[in-house]
C-alpha cells in the first residue's frame, strides 16, 4: 500500500520501511518467470482448497507458505492459529484481489522518498525477489536482510519488529 502510494504521488516522506512487498509488477523476465513458479508451488493447492470450500486448509496451507515451512502452521501456538482460522472469511478477498497498482519498474524508479526495504533471510523466494527488485529499481534505496527470520517476522514477533522498524527509521538508524 505504502509502495503504491508513493508511485501514484510524490509524497512527503522523510523516510519508508517496507518489509516484504508482494507485489510482482516490478519484476521482469527472468525473475518474473521464477516468482511465478515460487508463486504456483505456494498458491495452487491454496487455491484447490479454497474452491473445495476447505477453508481451514487453505488457511493452513497459506500460513505454511507465508512462513516457508511445512507444518508452520501446527506449530504456531493455539491463540494464533485460532485467530487465523477465525479470519478464513478474509480469503476470498486475498485471493481474489482486483486492485492494480502502479506498482512497475517505471512507476518504481520515480519515487523520490528514501526506502528501506526489508527481508528475512528465510522468506521464500516469492517474497526476498519483489523485495531485492524493488530496492534495486529505487534511486533512493537501503536493502537490508534480517538474519534468522522469515515472511511471518511480523506475526511471530511483533514486539521485535516494532523494535526494529523504530531503530531503522530513527534519526540515528
Amino acid at each position: 500500500m505504502v509502495l503504491n502510494a508513493l508511485a501514484r504521488q510524490d509524497l512527503p516522506v522523510s523516510k519508508a520501511f517496507l518489509y516484504e512487498p508482494g507485489y510482482p509488477g516490478c519484476l521482469q523476465e527472468p525473475h518474473l518467470s521464477a516468482w511465478q513458479l515460487d508463486a504456483n508451488k505456494m498458491f495452487c493447492p491454496v487455491f484447490e482448497h479454497f474452491s473445495n470450500g476447505n477453508l481451514e486448509k487453505a488457511v493452513e496451507l497459506l500460513v505454511d507458505g507465508s512462513g516457508n515451512k511445512q507444518g508452520y502452521f501446527q506449530n504456531q501456538n493455539k491463540k494464533a492459529k485460532e485467530l487465523q482460522l477465525a479470519k478464513s472469511y478474509t480469503l476470498v478477498h486475498q485471493l481474489n484481489q482486483k486492485e492494480t497498482p502502479l506498482i512497475d519498474a517505471n512507476n518504481i524508479s520515480g519515487i523520490s522518498a528514501p526506502i528501506i526495504l526489508g527481508y528475512g533471510e528465510n522468506t521464500r523466494e516469492l517474497f526476498k525477489l519483489v523485495t531485492v527488485k524493488t530496492a534495486e529499481l529505487l534511486t533512493n534505496a537501503e536493502l537490508k536482510e534480517i538474519l534468522g527470520e522469515s515472511h511471518m517476522l511480523p506475526q511471530e514477533k511483533p514486539e521485535k519488529f516494532s523494535g526494529y522498524i523504530k531503530s531503522i527509521l530513527s534519526p540515528q538508524g
